[in-house]
Parts: structure tokens; sequence; C-alpha cells
């Protein structure tokens, strides 16, 4: 049994060998990374950006205008929160900033307050009217336009919640922040929709995939100052991708550094759930409009 284990120690050990030996025949397939690491394995196809849709509202789902798998654009309709109470308040805020009852009341109170000054002012000039009266009659008036004053800022007021309610209204609908394809519903119809759970959707964007790949010093050196590299899909077509980032430093598990590439997929087909880099031949890709394939 001892004599067992060692022999099982061995193979393992060259199967590892082999394993990291496969990168001279120009693929890099598998992942080298430790399993305890926190990255993808070498070559897993991901859309190139995902947003997990939230609202900042919370109420319960009265609409779920998308199912899985749907095609949506930027600024879809997605979902709708119960809105009721909203619209009420929205209603009557508007009905006490269109009113002008107490507005005109008080400029009615303004001009006679004016006019009642005017020919007081008039009498004095002639004699006829006591300095108190005079006073008054300013006090009267000054006090009749602070109203008007009071009046017109309440309005302005009912004008700003009505904006604000207005806002709260449209953001119960929740809206596609990007376009892409719609692979997760967090909510079903009629759950709620709390402050610390605000997700309702998952979009991905498979216009464009991403992959990443962890290299050695020798390979990083092949792609130095390149802008586009190649990589094989599991079609066994080549097609040309862009580098998005190169680590600075390696892993600190593997030693090995990281590579990361965009391939364009404007028609949002399956192409595959991994890809390859090919490192025996970087010289120039041709790349085509559309999905950016090229013949091996």
């Amino acid at each position: 049994m001892f004599q067992s284990l060692i022999n099982r120690t061995v193979l393992t050990g060259l199967s590892l060998a082999l394993s990291l030996a496969s990168v001279s025949l120009g693929q890099v397939e598998s992942s080298r990374m430790p399993l305890t690491a926190q990255a993808a394995p070498d070559g897993a196809l991901k859309p190139w950006r995902e947003s997990k849709v939230a609202t900042s509202e919370s109420g319960l789902v009265t609409k779920i205008l998308v199912k899985l798998g749907d095609k949506v654009e930027l600024g879809q309709s997605l979902a709708e929160l119960d809105c009721d109470s909203v619209r009420i308040q929205l209603n009557m805020a508007e009905i006490q900033a269109e009113s002008a009852g107490r507005i005109n009341t008080a400029k009615a109170e303004v001009d006679f307050h004016q006019e009642k000054l005017v020919k007081l002012e008039e009498l004095a000039a002639r004699n006829h009217a006591f300095p108190s009266e005079l006073e008054k009659a300013r006090a009267d008036l000054r006090m009749a336009q602070g109203r008007l004053e009071s009046e017109l800022q309440e309005r302005r007021i009912y004008g700003k919640q009505v904006e604000k309610l207005k806002q709260q209204l449209h953001d119960r609908t929740i809206y596609a922040p990007i376009q892409g394809v719609v692979v997760e519903l967090y909510r079903e119809l009629g759950e709620y929709v709390a402050p610390n759970s605000p997700q309702v959707v998952r979009i991905a964007d498979v216009s464009k995939l991403k992959a990443s790949f962890f290299l050695m010093d020798e390979e990083v050196k092949q792609i130095a100052g390149r802008t586009n590299v190649k990589v094989s899909l599991p079609s066994g077509q080549l097609a040309s991708a862009l580098v998005d980032y190169l680590a600075p430093v390696a892993d600190g598990e593997s030693g090995l550094l990281e590579l990361r590439v965009l391939i364009d997929n404007p028609v949002g087909e399956n192409i595959g759930s991994r890809c390859s880099l090919v490192i025996d031949d970087l010289g120039p890709v041709a790349v085509n409009p559309h999905p950016s394939v090229v013949n091996k």
C-alpha cells in the first residue's frame, strides 16, 4: 500500500510536469492557478460587463416586464414596484401647487392696502390725516406683502414636492443601465424589495467577452507591447482579442502574470465556454468587422 502511494505521487508530479510542458505546443489551455486562488480559470469566457440592477425604492413588485434570455436595451423598463400611494401624494401636491385662491386673496389685500396708503398720503399732504393713520396704513401694507410672499413661497414648495414625487414615481420603475441579456431574476411577482436587498435583475452584456490567462515570464515577453493577440475558440477558429490588461506584478502564490483580453461578439452568439491563448505565432492578426474570426 505504501508503494502504491509512492507510485501515485510520482504519477501526479509527472502529470503536473506534462501539463506545464504543454505550453510549448502554442496554447494556454488549462488553468495553472491554485484551486484556492480567487481567479477565473485560464480562458473562461465571460461577459465583459454585468449589472445587478437595483432600486433605491422599497416595496412590492407589481410588474416584471422581462424574462430570462430577453435582450434588453439601455433605458428599457424591466420591472415596477407598487406606486399607488405615491400617485395619490403626487395628485394632492399638484392640486396644491396649482391652487391660486390664497395667492389671489393675498394679492387683493396688497392692492387694497396700497391704494389706502396712497389716499392717506394725499390727505396727509393737505393735513387731513393723522401721522398715526399713515404709519398704520404702511404697516398694514407690509403685512399684506409678507402674506403674499409667504403664499408664493408655499406654492414654490409644493412645486418642489411635485418634482420630488415625480422622481420617486420614476424610480419605482427599474430601468436597464446597460444593454445586454437578462441572465437572472432576483424577485418574483408580489415579492418585497427591501433596502438591504435591492437587486431585482441581473443583465450581462455579451457584445464582448473577456478571458484571463496566467502566463510565465517567457510567454509575457512574447506579447509585450502588443495590443492584440490570437485566441483559439472551441470551434477551432482563431479570433483576434484586444489586450485589456497585463498585470504589472506576478501572482503571489503561482508566480504567474495575469493577461486579460476582450473578444468582440457583436451578434451576441454563444461561441463557447472557454478559449485558449495562442502564443506560438504572434504575427499580425486580421480583424474582421463582425465576429473577429480568422482562419486558423
